[in-house]
Order: C-alpha cells, then sequence, then structure tokens
C-alpha cells in the first residue's frame, strides 16, 4: 500500500498505520484527531492535514521518510509526536503553545521553526543538529513560561533563540544549550531590550549573560515583533 484516501474519516486510532513502511502519501481531508502511534514508522512523506485539531504521543515517531508536516489548527505537539523524524525539512504548526518531552527531537535537516509558544519541554529539540534558528512568539502570556531541561541540548548549529514575551522565560537548568553555538559565544539569544538586564541575573540564565541581544536592534522594522534581521545577526 503505498497511499491511503478517506474523505469521510475524521479520527484515526492507535497504531492504525504503525510500521506500514509502503504508506507515502495520506489523504484524510476530514480527519480531526490522530491517536497514539497512528503513523509510527511508516513511509509516509508529507503529513498534511487542514482539519487535525488533535496530535497524541508516538503520532509521527521514527518517521524517516516524511519531509513536511502541515497542521494548521493544532495547538499543542505531545510526546514524541516527531521524535526521530530525521529528515523532516519544514513544520507548520501556527497555533502551537505547547511542545511535550522530547516532542522535536534528533531532527537533522530542521533549520528554523517559530511557534506562539509558552511552554517547551525536556529535550523537546536536543540533537536537532541542523537547527540554526528558533522563534518563539507567544500569544498568551503567562507568569511561568518554562524552556525544560536540555531542550537544546547537541543543537550544534543552534545561533539564534528568539523570546518574545513580556515576561522572562524560565530555564530549567544551566546546560539546556550545551553543544550549542549559544554556548561556545557565537550564537545569541534575542530578548526585548527592556528585559535584557533581567535575563542576565535570572536563574540558570546568568551562564549566557554575555549572549544577550536586543530585539529591537536586530528587527527589520525595529519592534520586538518583528522578523529578526539577517544582515545583523
Amino acid at each position: 500500500m503505498t497511499s491511503f484516501t478517506a474523505p469521510e474519516v475524521f479520527n484515526i486510532g492507535e497504531n492504525v498505520f504503525e510500521l506500514c513502511a509502503n504508506l507515502s502519501n495520506v489523504d484524510l481531508p476530514k480527519c480531526e484527531k490522530l491517536g497514539m502511534s497512528s503513523f509510527t514508522q511508516s513511509g509516509i512523506v508529507r503529513a498534511d492535514f487542514p482539519e487535525v485539531t488533535t496530535l497524541n504521543d508516538y503520532a509521527f515517531y521514527s518517521c524517516n521518510s516524511l519531509i513536511s508536516a502541515n497542521f494548521p489548527k493544532v495547538t499543542s505537539i505531545p510526546s514524541s509526536c516527531f521524535n526521530t523524524c530525521e529528515n523532516l525539512e519544514t513544520i507548520n504548526i501556527p497555533l502551537c503553545y505547547f511542545i511535550g518531552d522530547n516532542a522535536l527531537a534528533y531532527i537533522y535537516k530542521l533549520k528554523e521553526v517559530s511557534f506562539p509558544v509558552c511552554n517547551v519541554g525536556v529535550s523537546a529539540f536536543s540533537n536537532d543538529n541542523g537547527l540554526e534558528k528558533v522563534d518563539f512568539n507567544p500569544t498568551t502570556t503567562y507568569d511561568y513560561m518554562p524552556i525544560g531541561y536540555s531542550a537544546f541540548k547537541n543543537c550544534s548549529k543552534l545561533k539564534i533563540l528568539a523570546l518574545r514575551s513580556e515576561n522572562v522565560w524560565s530555564l530549567s537548568d544551566s546546560s539546556c544549550f550545551q553543544g550549542t553555538l549559544i554556548e561556545s559565544g557565537t550564537g545569541f539569544i534575542y530578548v526585548p531590550k527592556s528585559q535584557i538586564e533581567q535575563y542576565k541575573t535570572a536563574t540558570n540564565w546568568t551562564v549566557y549573560a554575555d549572549q544577550f541581544r536586543a530585539l529591537e536592534d536586530y528587527t527589520v522594522d525595529g519592534t520586538i515583533t518583528g522578523e529578526l534581521d539577517s544582515t545583523k545577526i
């Protein structure tokens, strides 16, 4: 089976396509929910699910043929959902506010991500050795906005982390950026100018005090919500 089409299916249960290595194309235009491990180790190439609102743990775990993922209505990426999707190049989940533990770990071709996220789980992006730029721009600000243990550990090319929020993010451990360009001193963390001094003295952030830069000074239009100016970074 190389393709599967089900125009009236609204729910894919647990393990339905697990280990279906020959399944490359899936068309589920009305599907709203994907169960746990629903596509684990399958051959799916493009995960394009315009109506899905709910993903579950391990949904696309170790889908090594997966190149792109598009979930315009999903708000949460659960634990290990895309873990070890080694060849994933693009991911579009524009409403995502929560990224679970190991959700996007061990991905090697993903270079940039942008989410309105306000909670990043343990090892969420660990060992993504192609990842260069991460941009978090929460649409809702909470008092406690955590970045979990080892969230970016061994992301060897990570040079840009933009944290756009009215509140200072909480960093779970000072080794969160171990093995990144931020740790080595050639990568930078971009935050609102008014927060730089707070970050420099905040728990676990002090290790990276020299790596903070003001978003306003590095955005094309001068605002903290603007695009980072590639000519300056």
